[in-house]
């Protein structure tokens, strides 16, 4: 009642004070209203303090304790006012009241033993912006929609089902981490930041799980678009900015501006999500109709919505939650956790040291953390010591209320201050420690739990009816991760500091880390007697032995003969322990100089043998082209080619023959290049409209890549399928692409080295063959059942009148004559899929970089093409006419061979090389980067400059017949070359020349230059951050 009279009391003055600048008012009584109002709220506040309400602060009239406490209500100053006001206090905010708890006995009242009393939360203007007015599940106040809400998101999310179905994709994710951490070396000098690459992480768990769809990279735009609506809506929403007008209603006009910031961005935001991904998962429920299988968490939600259990704006705000509450939380932790294992090195040991005395060379799996207790121990520390959500959500009681003796007035803010109970030094040793240890200790039964017996002085996740439900997911998701990168790497911080900043940066709720660590990723060093942890002490003396003698009997075979020259091999290993596994373009480089121009490399038990000298790669790929025509077998390529049944990796003879003659056919010929030239024209003059008609292009950029995917994929698929995809939306296109790029990731991954070359090892690598099985399997059924069937079906319905009208009819007509079989069918597709589309792609991110970085490039060919053609548009026809546009094509390719070791060689018997003996099953590769970037050869090869095929290398051509310039090889030559290299040549001269004259390309504001650093595989050697460019359109 007294409040209400308050509240009165203030609009009156407010009134008065309009009153004054729009009627007239004489002095005296305006004077009198300003003196009046404020005593009179005075009066009538004191009066509400008659009741017994929990001790505080003295408040002022309007104002309450809000000049004396100001925004900024962390969890670290109301510790300090609970220890001056006892552990229950009340602060008057404004018209508000925030009651603070800090006591583990009180916090159990509130959230468990009066749950339903204070079960509620306090509404605020800018959350109201965010959840709807409460038609969310987090912030809804307590009653039927809270439970229907909660009991929609727990079963696709939350439960123990949930994890042991999703936990083996979780597992891959962080795979992926652990792999982008060590192919890039500058992860290991340098540093990352790393949190950015763990959001990548965290939004694919979660968007896999919620809408069966994940982001390509960092550089995805609709992950950048993303993870800024995010960012932008935890700033607004976090940020202490708008307590004054929360507070204080008589100030609320004065938020205008803000809020309806806040409401253009959720519009915006909102429409993200619905547009890109809601609606996705409706038009395949729709399409798939009564035969559709839920698949993902929004399936179960729109079901749920059908049958009118919610509504459209409820399922808007599941997503709304998932991606705030769940993804940004489990974030924060997760930073805190590096950086706590950083600056305490001992504590990654102790780690490692638990799983390799617990698991003996297993890999941690959600199946055994339980396993793991030091683990698990680390994990509640680092929960305990930086409590992600340090005041947990706050609670309402919606009635008048006891708590602790003292009554709580409607409708007040009741926060836990969990941060303090878990940091309180009356009740934890040291709490400012970070040390693990204390939870095998004096507190060995404290457990995060929300259910059962629960300590109520640690409550990260909170406990009740109001818990936080993502306790099921994020405990093992932060044990796993740090599993794995304590295991794989050693965690530092950059050279010259001792420590890694730990400071805190809080919101309205958030902890998290004010400045995102650096954080150096050293690869952990492979030692011997830690793979044979599992086998029994009493064989391991009789195993390791005889090992050792039939290792050295077999070493000193192999070393007998006139082999080449190299490194110094050991048993077992050979030369894997000094080389390791990313045997790339720039280490052979390096090691040639220090062995010739051909040497060996013993491997476990396999050789490789490296070319890098233009006459013996003449000796290898042309005049003794029979002898080294096969393909080596490894672990992996056997799963993705199925032993061979390809063209690209089968062995030489009789089927590769056929495979070839039947693949060039349809594909790769002159008569070919006539027929779809024009084709390739339309593909790219859609590319140019989209890039003309989105305006951001213009200003802020775009990541290029994904539209020349598309248009690739779609110059690919109309030859082969005679299909095309509608757009980078179309499921069709989105589940081809994430098929592709995980085929590639696990094939070119140096991760799997270890059990190729060594036998004894290929046991460990069981889980990582299991899911290359898997994604085959799944990826060669997506390209039979919604390609392959549909031109047989075609075929069959037409019959005799059939003609053939794409790739594919030529490849299946091949096989009903039984020329070949229909696995040799589906794996013609594989590599179209592979070698064709994702090559052309790295040579058109390549080339597009270095035209930005050096736009004198861009002006020449618009010159070029302007003097020559005369303002006809470049063809496929006239490209022959532009010799500085291929000067440029040639240019990419030399300084950025896409694939710098050649598809791999192999001799099936032994051979003779440069006077040397080449042992029979020799895996032989040709350097073909430094054929093409020796300096000794090449003129300032590390320059991008075209002029030089115009200059002193005028006479070098990249063919793959006729005279052949063994120094420049980028699509091979001789039997094994790629016959690509018709399609390819002229697809990217056509893309470069429709981009620069129809556009200015340009690095980003701010930037200089574009990141030209590499990233390679086993074959590939790409960019390694995809590209943002700005297209200026060119003025007439």
């Amino acid at each position: 009642m007294a409040s209400n009279a308050l509240f009165s009391l203030s609009s009156m003055l407010l009134v008065s004070l309009v009153s004054k600048f729009i009627f007239p008012m004489s002095p005296l009584a305006f004077g009198v209203t300003i003196f009046l109002v404020p005593l009179l709220t005075y009066i009538i506040s004191s009066m509400a303090f008659s009741s017994k309400l929990p001790p505080g602060p003295l408040s002022l009239p309007i104002f309450g304790n809000w000049l004396q406490v100001g925004n900024d209500l962390n969890h670290r100053l109301l510790a300090s006012l609970c220890k001056r006001f006892g552990s229950i206090f009340l602060l008057k905010l404004g018209s508000k009241n925030l009651v603070v708890v800090s006591d583990a006995e009180l916090a159990s009242q509130v959230l468990h033993a009066q749950g339903v009393e204070f079960g509620s939360r306090p509404r605020n203007v800018v959350f109201d912006i965010f959840t709807g007015n409460g038609q969310d599940m987090v912030f809804t106040v307590y009653g039927d929609h809270w439970r229907k809400m909660r009991r929609i998101m727990t079963l696709p999310f939350f439960t123990n089902k949930v994890v042991h179905n999703y936990s083996g994709m979780w597992e891959d994710e962080m795979d992926y981490v652990v792999r982008d951490l060590n192919s890039n070396k500058k992860f290991q000098s340098e540093g990352i930041v790393i949190r950015k690459r763990l959001q990548l992480m965290l939004y694919n768990i979660m968007y896999r799980m919620m809408f069966d769809a994940k982001f390509e990279s960092q550089d995805d735009p609709l992950f950048i678009e993303a993870t800024k609506f995010n960012s932008e809506r935890s700033r607004l929403a976090q940020s202490f900015e708008y307590n004054y007008g929360d507070f204080i209603p008589l100030l609320r006009p004065f938020l205008r501006g803000y809020l309806n910031k806040c409401r253009d961005l959720q519009s915006r935001r909102l429409d993200f999500f619905n547009k890109n991904y809601v609606e996705k998962r409706r038009k395949i429920m729709a399409t798939n109709g009564d035969k559709h299988k839920i698949t993902c968490a929004m399936d179960h939600i729109i079901d749920a919505q059908l049958k009118g259990e919610i509504s459209e704006e409820n399922v808007i705000y599941i997503v709304e939650n998932i991606n705030v509450a769940a993804i940004e939380t489990t974030l924060w932790s997760m930073e805190w956790a590096i950086a706590e294992l950083v600056n305490h090195p001992e504590i990654q040991h102790k780690i490692r040291e638990e799983i390799a005395n617990v698991l003996k060379g297993k890999e941690v799996t959600e199946s055994n953390l339980h396993e793991l207790p030091y683990l698990q121990a680390t994990v509640k520390e680092t929960l305990r010591l930086h409590t992600p959500i340090p005041l947990l959500v706050p609670h309402m009681n919606l009635e008048e209320a006891k708590l602790g003796g003292f009554t709580i007035p409607k409708e007040s803010k009741v926060v836990v201050n969990a941060w303090w109970l878990a940091n309180n030094p009356e009740w934890w040793k040291n709490p400012e420690e970070f040390r693990p240890e204390r939870f095998f200790e004096e507190e060995s039964g404290t457990e995060a739990i929300a259910a059962g017996k629960v300590d109520y002085r640690f409550l990260p996740f909170g406990v009740g009816r109001r818990s936080c439900p993502g306790i099921v997911l994020a405990m093992p998701i932060l044990g796993l991760l740090v599993a794995k990168l304590v295991s794989k790497f050693e965690m530092k911080p950059p050279t010259g500091m001792e420590k890694i900043d730990v400071t805190e940066k809080g919101g309205q709720f958030s902890l998290h880390i004010a400045n995102h660590s650096t954080v150096v990723f050293n690869p952990m060093i492979f030692t011997f007697p830690s793979f044979f942890l599992s086998i029994s002490p009493n064989i391991l003396p009789i195993t390791l032995s005889i090992s050792l003698v039939f290792a050295f009997i077999f070493f000193a075979i192999s070393n007998s003969s006139n082999n080449p020259p190299g490194p110094l091999p050991v048993p077992i290993f050979g030369n894997w322990l000094q080389v390791g596994n990313d045997l790339n373009h720039r280490l052979l480089a390096s090691l040639s100089q220090k062995y010739g121009s051909v040497f060996r490399l013993k491997l476990g038990y396999k050789n490789l043998v490296v070319v890098s000298d233009a006459e013996l790669a003449n000796q290898v790929l042309h005049a003794q082209g029979v002898e080294f025509g096969s393909r080596p077998r490894n672990v992996v390529f056997d799963i993705f080619t199925g032993n061979g049944q390809d063209m690209v990796f089968t062995i030489y003879g009789d089927h590769w023959r056929k495979m070839r003659r039947i693949m060039t056919l349809p594909f790769f010929t002159n008569k070919v290049v006539h027929n779809y030239s024009g084709m390739w024209e339309e593909e790219m003059d859609l590319v140019v409209c989209d890039l003309m008609n989105n305006p951001k292009v213009k200003s802020e950029g775009l990541v290029i890549r994904k539209r020349l995917q598309l248009m690739l994929y779609n110059i690919m698929y109309r030859m082969m399928f005679d299909t095309k995809f509608e757009s980078q939306d179309d499921p069709l296109f989105i589940e081809a692409t994430r098929f592709n790029s995980e085929r590639s990731r696990l094939a070119q991954s140096f991760e799997y080295n270890y059990g190729d070359f060594i036998p004894l090892l290929r046991p460990f690598l069981r889980g990582y063959l299991n899911k290359c099985k898997d994604l085959q399997s799944r990826r060669l059924a997506f390209f039979n059942n919604n390609y392959v069937e549909k031109r047989r079906k075609i075929m069959t319905a037409n019959g005799e009148k059939h003609k053939i009208s794409c790739a594919m009819d030529h490849i299946i007509d091949a096989q009903l004559q039984g020329e070949i079989s229909e696995e040799n069918v589906i794996y013609i597709v594989e590599n179209i899929n592979v070698a064709a589309i994702e090559t052309t792609l790295w040579s058109m991110e390549w080339a597009i970089a270095e035209l930005v970085n050096h736009p004198t490039v861009q002006q020449k060919i618009r010159e070029e093409i302007s003097t020559v053609l005369k303002g006809k548009e470049v063809t496929e026809s006239n490209l022959h006419k532009l010799p500085y546009l291929q000067a440029t094509v040639k240019e990419t390719l030399r300084l950025h061979t896409p694939i710098p070791l050649l598809v791999p060689h192999m001799n099936l018997e032994e051979a003779k090389l440069g006077g040397y003996t080449i042992p029979k099953e020799s895996k032989v590769v040709v350097n073909a980067w430094w054929l093409a970037n020796n300096p000794a050869w090449w003129k300032n090869p590390e320059e991008f400059r075209p002029e030089r095929f115009l200059q002193e290398e005028n006479s070098t051509e990249a063919v793959a017949g006729g005279k052949v310039d063994f120094r420049f090889l980028p699509f091979g030559v001789g039997r094994r070359s790629c016959p690509g290299i018709v399609l390819a040549l002229p697809i990217l001269g056509l893309i470069i020349s429709k981009l620069v004259t129809n556009f200015e390309m340009k690095p980003p504001i701010g930037m200089e230059k574009i990141d030209m650093s590499e990233k390679g595989g086993q074959f590939s050697l790409h960019i390694a951050n995809h590209s943002t460019v700005t297209f200026k359109p060119m003025t007439a």
